[in-house]
């Protein structure tokens, strides 16, 4: 029972570094998909909402798939 409740702090701990490396970068990506929100809206000849849609889904998805590695990466090292 206590050996479970420590993998599960360590696990919930993993998850949280991972969060916070995953924001700490977040600027980079962010810069990046705003000007790619511009040039589609221009080559698109569209709105800018329809690219920032589309590039928040594919930024939200890449960020949970990022974050999920990234603790499965920080829970073996700390394990």
């Amino acid at each position: 029972m206590e050996q479970e409740e420590r993998k599960n702090k360590r696990k919930s701990i993993a998850e949280w570094i991972a969060v916070f490396l995953c924001i700490a970068a977040a600027p980079v990506p962010c810069i990046t998909v705003m000007s790619a929100t511009i040039e589609l809206a221009k080559q698109w000849n569209c709105i800018m909402l329809w690219p920032a849609i589309l590039c928040l889904i594919i930024g939200a998805i890449c960020f949970m798939i990022t974050c999920k590695f990234l603790s499965w990466l920080i829970y073996l090292i700390i394990k």
